[in-house]
């Protein structure tokens, strides 16, 4: 039994991940169980311990940052554990991911391209969510470096309803905003419905993009810009790592996947 902890399952990313985790495991007899904390640090060490009590026979986290209590029980009991989906500053060994902030830069960099210079962003928590912090580092590196106004950032859950408040929150009219960031495609889909109901024209007057390319990405009006982060290789490649280490292989190196920017209809040239 392989246990994975996480942080929630209200994001189809993470229902995929799981999907292809555990038709990986299948394969050589071991089974899966999930667990989500919902983003909250007390429920995560709980959650892990429950597991570990239960003697699962190795353990998935997402990220890299977790409770020196996590870090400790770990190392103390010696269970073969995977960090997964953040590269962004992991250690040697044992975590899969990828560049959440080289991800965010590739945005930028085409807004950018595309004549945006004022932009906002809609992203989640960041002092519980390191993905979150290193998605927001990269839009702050990147929009310095081209020398264009990050007006706001709204802080908001990462959900359709989260982005419809986010977009409410930076009202991009009012505040001349010509690109809207979000942290997450289901954030961008609620602000992409919150700017048509307002009248907005899409990209004509405001671009939008999101970031994990998930199917729904490419069937909303307009269909998504957004970065496609390699959850069903990451999940397999996870997998493959926690049989290793069953095996005797060891703890694998660390690897970071590589992440893809896919333009569609969501973006545009700034308004002149």
């Amino acid at each position: 039994m392989v246990g994975v902890v996480l942080p929630t399952i209200n994001n189809p990313v993470y229902a995929t991940f799981v999907h292809e985790l555990q038709k990986t495991l299948a394969r050589q007899g071991l089974h899966l169980l999930a667990l989500a904390h919902e983003y909250d640090r007390e429920s995560e060490i709980r959650l892990i311990e429950r597991l570990v009590s239960r003697s699962v026979d190795a353990l998935i986290m997402i990220g890299t940052d977790h409770d020196d209590r996590t870090t400790s029980l770990l190392k103390k009991i010696g269970m073969p554990h995977i960090h997964c989906w953040s590269s962004d500053k992991a250690p040697r060994q044992g975590a899969l991911g990828f560049n959440n902030q080289a991800a965010m830069i590739k945005v930028v960099d085409h807004l950018a391209d595309l004549g945006h210079k004022r932009i906002a962003m809609i992203g989640g928590e960041t002092w519980n969510n390191e993905r979150a912090q290193w998605r927001l580092r990269g839009v702050q590196k990147a929009a310095a470096a081209h020398k264009m106004d990050l007006v706001k950032v709204a802080t908001v859950p990462l959900t359709i309803a989260g982005g419809q408040i986010g977009y409410d929150q930076i009202d991009p009219v009012r505040n001349k905003i010509t690109a809207l960031i979000c942290g997450t495609d289901l954030q961008a889909a609620g602000a992409l419905h919150a700017a048509r109901a307002g009248g907005v024209a899409l990209p004509d007057q405001l671009s939008i993009t999101g970031f994990d390319d998930i199917e729904m990405a490419a069937l909303l009006s307009p269909a998504l810009t957004t970065i496609r982060a390699p959850i069903a290789e990451l999940a397999v490649t996870t997998g493959n790592a926690i049989i290793g280490m069953l095996q005797g292989e060891g703890i694998p190196k660390s690897l970071s996947l590589p992440t893809e920017l896919i333009v569609r209809q969501s973006t545009g040239r700034a308004p002149v």
